[in-house]
């Protein structure tokens, strides 16, 4: 069973602006990280396996906002099963045109798929869930 920490109407409040379409996947993905990322932490948890302290319940919750707000900003689709790739360069005819910075931006999509964007590290981090604080990586 997977554990979803936050709803579409949360990750409304957290961002400000309606949820988007994919608010399901996003937060269930983002859930995921979530839980790996606290697999060694101690906190008290209801028979469903969600945490019981107010204090820690809400920062799974904002962990999970954050996350899952990243994801969407950057354009990944969690039901795409890890496919981030972007356009590099296309041509018609003769012409051609290359992006800018592409390989970055699937590099981008590639870590918030696999890992918690640092905004959610840092709140697990500040509420005691994490025993390091999170490392900064340059996009």
């Amino acid at each position: 069973m997977v554990l979803v920490y936050a709803d579409s109407s949360a990750l409304a409040s957290w961002t400000g602006a309606a949820a988007p379409s994919d608010a399901t996947a996003l937060l269930r993905s983002a859930s995921i990280l979530v839980r790996d990322a606290t697999i060694s932490a101690i906190y008290s948890t209801d028979d469903d396996g969600y945490p019981t302290d107010a204090d820690v319940s809400q920062a799974f919750e904002d962990a999970t906002c954050a996350h899952a707000a990243a994801l969407s900003a950057a354009g990944v689709n969690p039901l795409a099963s890890g496919a981030v790739a972007g356009i590099a360069s296309s041509a018609i005819g003769g012409a051609s045109i290359s992006y800018a910075g592409s390989d970055a931006v699937a590099n981008v999509r590639l870590d918030l798929s696999r890992t918690l964007c640092q905004e959610s590290l840092r709140i697990l981090h500040q509420a005691g869930m994490l025993s390091m604080p999170p490392m900064s990586f340059q996009a």
